[in-house]
């Protein structure tokens, strides 16, 4: 049986499949053009949720239930909005309708909430649900054409299917082990990270959880059938279950694009001058006009669910991207389960990279199956791949170059026709990115270009002076993740050596080029190791002994291997990561100051800043490192420059966290012993009066002498 999101060839439309099982290119069959006479049943589905999703998000925001008219609104913006532009020939084959459906529904949105934004329009609240509604119809149409018959054949047929795969242990495992995931972080919640992560709030649940998602990637392996259930067991338990756990979101620096959503949702309109996501609004222009149209103003529920979403998505379109070069069903599952795994570099949390990262390879997908498909396939995959690019072009400043850099290696190997495919993915990255050029000029300064030993550094490299050991094993875990995809895949290139290795080797390199040109915030090499993981994960998911058990087993090791790098190098420093309820009230206290007054942070991890609409009007500092001189030393440097930023700048603030004291040693080495001292002598000083203290947080006034 098909993999969830597979594509398979059905009577009108022939596999589309670059690669034979041996290497070698194989012609893509052009499809012959069908007009059904019925409706297809998975595009009734479609409408029938749509319908639902649709419905309730306009009743429930009438009724004043935002929330439950938020959810509905993913749910008719995600599917909904899409399902128009996908051609009645693509809900002949489930699994290529929904991926379109979704890229369709995501790129159309961002493009809508994008022009509303910069046009200062103030309609994000009146399209949004003037398209929901038109979705709506779009929906009772479909269902109308298709007849009360089909409906109840659609129906019936859906809770057959549910009944037969709940009965098998293939399908029971998945279910349980997502239910045993929600239920763990329900348990846990709210769970306060100690000094191993998450790993301080595991419950028995949360163990058997895992255990159950790795007998579903056991019995997939052996006997394959969906890899839908198996991902998202895997991103339940790993990703799921913390999001529940934490009630805040998992990173503080998450809280700078909090900020600029809500300042898009309240103003309806951005200020590029302020900082670089305003002049890149695409995600966070959907977003407001999610939050606008909806009445849902939790904007820390979505940056905390933001991460497990995220996580699935690009998961199942790593998965699509697999199967485009292995026809093995449990190949592409064990390929999306390592990529999953290994990628713990941490940049999937609430912001443009994570939402740019998905859209990029959504585009790669439609590009790749542009070669060779018929005319009316081919013109609607054209369109979105212009669509999808667009999108991304004014969501991420990056993304679309790496992107573009994949696409024309696979040019050069002919395992994507046209030529001139590139120029989809940089023509409108290009023109925005010179339309807003000036904003640029911070991360690509020409004193970069070439040092690739400086590019290299990451925040870790450059800051970090740990002294604990597992502080040590979380670092290195993150490194050991992404190495072992490379060496899997080094294994099957060495027993293939054909040129889809050679291209898929080329396509992981590609980004590369990036340590050539820009250090990126000393984000650089993040970057580079997330854009090659899939292409790593496809290289090792062709390989030619998958069949085998002993593959499966051996495999299944390394999974498990990989499971114990996610939780140390993405779980495993939650105590000074994970954000608090306390560390949201002290800056949203600091951020209903005057304008003008300044935050001054005191040590590393000291919880999220820029949090409101209202971040343009502060400004923000901090005191990083502070060990070449005693706490009474530092008290007495420290006030008369608080004095004299208070003459120019107005009121100021500073807070210190227990995040900044979780270890016995912080990013300069300084003992967490003295950085409470610091923090006691300066709360103790005449001219400091504490406004805040809670939950391992203390924000503090500066008070001048009278």
């Amino acid at each position: 049986m098909e993999p969830a999101i597979e594509e398979r060839p059905s009577p009108s439309e022939p596999s589309p499949d670059l690669v034979t099982e041996s290497g070698r290119h194989a012609g893509i069959a052009i499809p012959e053009r069908t007009r059904p006479r019925n409706v297809p049943l998975f595009r009734i589905a479609i409408a029938l949720l749509t319908a639902v999703a649709a419905a309730a998000c306009l009743v429930a925001d009438a009724a004043g239930a935002h929330g439950a008219s938020a959810a509905a609104g993913v749910v008719v913006v995600v599917v909904g909005w899409g399902a128009p532009w996908v051609p009645r020939e693509r809900f002949r084959t489930p699994g290529a309708a929904l991926i379109r459906t979704v890229l369709w529904g995501i790129s159309f949105a961002t493009l809508v909430a994008f022009v509303l934004v910069e046009t200062r329009s103030g309609a994000l609240s009146l399209v949004f649900k003037v398209v929901t509604a038109a979705t709506g119809v779009w929906s009772v149409t479909v269902l109308w054409r298709a007849g009360r018959r089909a409906i109840t054949r659609t129906l019936e047929r859906g809770v057959s299917l549910l009944r037969s795969r709940i009965a098998s242990p293939a399908a029971f495992l998945p279910i349980a082990s997502i239910l045993l995931s929600v239920v763990a972080g329900i348990v846990a919640m709210p769970a306060t990270p100690g000094l191993e992560g998450f790993l301080t709030s595991v419950n028995v649940f949360w163990v058997l959880a895992v255990v159950l998602a790795f007998g579903t990637l056991s019995l997939e392996l052996a006997r394959p059938r969906h890899c839908l259930p198996t991902i998202a067991a895997f991103v339940a338990a790993f990703s799921l279950a913390p999001a529940i756990a934490y009630v805040e979101p998992r990173y503080p620096y998450a809280a700078k694009h909090i900020g600029v959503t809500t300042y898009i949702a309240t103003h309806q309109f951005v200020t590029p001058h302020l900082d670089i996501y305003q002049a890149w609004p695409g995600m966070f222009s959907l977003v407001a006009m999610l939050m606008r149209g909806t009445g849902f103003n939790g904007i820390l529920t979505i940056a905390r669910f933001w991460l497990p979403a995220i996580d699935l998505l690009t998961t199942l379109v790593v998965a699509l991207l697999i199967s485009r070069f292995t026809s093995k069903s449990s190949a592409v599952t064990l390929g999306a389960v390592v990529f999953f795994l290994a990628d713990s570099i941490g940049q999937d949390y609430y912001s443009p990279q994570s939402a740019g990262f998905f859209l990029a390879f959504g585009v790669v997908i439609v590009l790749i199956d542009l070669t060779g498909t018929g005319s009316r396939l081919g013109r609607a995959d054209l369109v979105l791949a212009v669509v999808l690019s667009c999108a991304l072009a004014v969501t991420h400043q990056l993304s679309p170059f790496l992107a573009a850099a994949a696409v024309l290696v696979l040019t050069v190997f002919r395992l994507i026709k046209p030529w001139w495919s590139a120029l989809i993915v940089l023509v409108p990255a290009a023109i925005w990115a010179g339309l807003n050029s000036q904003y640029l000029r911070e991360y690509l300064k020409p004193s970069q270009f070439g040092h690739v030993t400086q590019n290299i550094q990451t925040r870790g490299a450059v800051a970090h002076n740990l002294k604990d050991t597992w502080q040590y094993v979380c670092q290195y875990a993150e490194l050991a993740g992404v190495l072992i995809p490379c060496v899997l895949f080094l294994l099957v290139w060495y027993q293939r050596r054909d040129r889809t290795s050679a291209a898929l080797a080329l396509c992981a390199l590609s980004p590369g080029i990036l340590l050539f040109l820009s250090s990126y915030g000393n984000e650089s090499s993040f970057r580079v190791a997330l854009f090659a993981l899939p292409w790593l994960c496809a290289g090792l998911a062709r390989s030619p002994q998958i069949a085998r058990r002993t593959y499966q087993l051996a495999m299944l090791g390394v999974t498990a291997v990989l499971a114990l790098t996610y939780v140390g190098a993405d779980l495993g420093l939650s105590a000074i990561q994970v954000v608090t309820p306390g560390q949201v009230t002290a800056e949203r206290l600091f951020e209903s100051a005057p304008p003008g007054s300044v935050l001054v942070q005191f040590g590393p991890g000291s919880g999220p800043i820029q949090l409101t609409e209202r971040y343009p009007l502060y400004h923000f500092d901090s005191f990083r490192d502070f060990s070449s001189v005693t706490p009474e030393e530092f008290v007495h440097e420290v006030v008369p420059y608080l004095a004299e930023t208070a003459r120019r700048n107005g009121q100021i603030y500073l807070v210190g966290s227990r995040a900044g004291s979780a270890y016995s040693s912080l990013d300069d080495g300084t003992s967490s012993a003295t950085y409470e001292r610091y923090v006691a002598a300066v709360a103790g000083s005449r001219n400091i009066r504490t406004v805040f203290r809670g939950d391992g947080v203390t924000l503090m006034k500066y008070v001048e002498d009278r």
